[in-house]
């Protein structure tokens, strides 16, 4: 149209989305079409999505640093078994080659569980026949293991 101006109104408002006392984004609405598009009612809408965006940002960060954790302390926990089973088997018995066969024992179940954990899988093989030599200074001795 002759004599008719176009102008293009953009209207925009936006809320920062904070996590802790940082500022990790931005959430926005525009409305292309009108001046004075938002009222204080919408403009508080989208404070408190930012809001509640920020705080399950935060909960999900905290869930996974948990998690985390967790299998950390488990991890130790089964660590400790281990020992605390070598230390119980050692007080029970002053055979040397008993000791040796007693922690051979527990290191290979936890080989196994550990290759059976970075495996997937819920078995573990079957142990196999092995020859231990230990030398105690009087000479060695050989017994097969299972």
């Amino acid at each position: 149209m002759p004599g008719h101006r176009s102008v293009a109104v953009v209207v925009r408002d936006g809320a920062a989305i904070v996590v802790g006392d940082r500022r990790v984004g931005t959430i926005a609405m525009e409305n292309h079409e009108r001046e004075y598009a938002f009222g204080e009612s919408e403009v508080r809408l989208l404070t408190t999505i930012a809001s509640s965006m920020g705080v399950a940002l935060q909960s999900a960060r905290l869930f996974d640093e948990t998690q985390r954790l967790l299998k950390e302390t488990e991890q130790r926990n089964a660590e400790l078994a281990v020992i605390n089973s070598i230390q119980q088997g050692m007080a029970g018995s002053l055979d040397f080659q008993g000791i040796v066969d007693l922690v051979g024992d527990k290191l290979r179940q936890v080989f196994r569980q550990a290759i059976s954990a970075s495996h997937g899988s819920t078995t573990t093989p079957e142990r196999s026949t092995t020859s231990t030599r230990t030398s105690t200074g009087s000479g060695s001795t050989s017994r097969p293991r299972r």
